[in-house]
């Protein structure tokens, strides 16, 4: 997961760095990434998790409602007493409200905690989709890559072909000796190789772009060539420092301390006083016009917890040091993601200057293609 603190702002810039014209029929990185986003089963299950965290938020808000429930049924009762038989049919039909009206704000804290979770959902799927994009755009470049790499072997294995086909005519007429044409064969056999090797790259870079984008109903189209980069990123230590504050991977962590603190509210409410209101109605009869009796009560329940064999008391006290392991958490968290900046942003820096070099190389390999 080391790749989810920087490339929250390192791949952005690459994914603006590289600028190419829009050609129809091209397979550019823009179109990966809405066919990734659409297709990719793991991206659909973090977005799935965020739907269920909202749904069980909203099933948190009915604690704060009554409960409502109806009743309705039948029994046939038989007696036999000195040989008399009585049969006694009964209908009847209860509805029942229930409401908890205190409960030490233990509702509260419940619903409390369904929102941290819900954004806990949301910081996860924001870690994933930069460590998402940042595959996509690595398998992307891997397959520019490759297709280039491609055209540059199949240069070289011609050239490698003109060369033999030449030194060989030379050799025949006694202008070349044999070392110079079994040389001349030999770095065609070579060029062949890469060539052949070079192919099953590109294979290979094409199926692991299709794995990513999570269907292979995708034209293997030639993909838009990088032209340029973009302007190198500067960072001092201490915007760093501060900037691992703001990946998703802290607030996450961060989360996590709010969350511990609703979990106490909870296990404390154990120790106060519950209070419910309770109401019912109903009718009864021998049929079912229940004409017979009719009734309803309400009542006021208090109870009062007293002696639990010390259960709540462990409990509170286990989710309070819960959240001190949470805090202790994000402090470690805050020097590990800092220090993994600097780490990242130092071989970001090196990749950036090496890419300079890496291109004055190619330009070279196809100049001296051309010789």
């Amino acid at each position: 997961m080391k790749y989810s603190i920087l490339i929250t702002f390192l791949l952005f810039n690459l994914g603006q760095g590289w600028s190419a014209e829009n050609r129809s029929g091209d397979l550019s990185l823009a179109k990966c990434m809405t066919f990734a986003h659409e297709n990719n089963p793991e991206y659909r299950m973090y977005l799935t998790s965020v739907t269920q965290a909202e749904l069980e938020l909203k099933s948190k808000y009915g604690t704060y409602l009554p409960s409502l429930s109806a009743r309705v049924g039948h029994s046939k009762t038989q007696e036999k007493v000195l040989k008399q038989t009585t049969t006694t049919d009964n209908s009847q039909a209860t509805l029942n409200l229930n409401l908890n009206v205190f409960n030490g704000m233990s509702d509260n804290a419940v619903v409390d905690e369904a929102k941290l979770n819900l954004e806990l959902q949301k910081k996860q799927l924001q870690m994933y989709e930069a460590s998402f994009r940042y595959e996509i755009k690595k398998a992307y470049y891997n397959y520019v890559y490759a297709t280039e790499l491609l055209e540059l072997s199949q240069s070289i294995l011609k050239r490698r072909k003109d060369q033999v086909d030449m030194i060989n005519l030379r050799y025949q007429g006694g202008r070349e000796d044999q070392g110079s044409a079994w040389q001349a064969e030999a770095k065609y056999q070579k060029a062949k190789l890469e060539y052949e090797q070079t192919k099953r790259l590109l294979e290979s870079s094409w199926q692991n772009l299709i794995s990513i984008l999570g269907s292979d109903q995708i034209a293997q189209n030639k993909p838009i060539k990088l032209l340029q980069t973009g302007t190198r990123l500067q960072f001092s230590e201490e915007q760093l420092r501060e900037l691992a504050k703001e990946t998703p991977e802290y607030k996450i962590a961060a989360l996590q301390i709010s969350i511990a603190q609703e979990q106490i509210k909870q296990k404390d409410a154990a120790f106060y006083p519950s209070v419910d209101l309770a109401g019912a109605t109903g009718k009864s009869g021998e049929d079912w016009r229940w004409d017979d009796r009719q009734e309803w009560s309400v009542s006021v329940n208090v109870t009062i917890p007293i002696f639990e064999g010390g259960s709540r008391y462990y409990q509170s006290a286990a989710s309070r040091k819960k959240k001190l392991y949470q805090e202790y958490n994000v402090s470690n968290k805050r020097n590990v993601l800092t220090a993994q900046l600097n780490s990242l942003y130092s071989n970001y820096v090196d990749d950036y200057d090496a890419v300079k070099v890496q291109r004055k190389f190619l330009d070279a390999s196809r100049l001296r293609s051309e010789v």
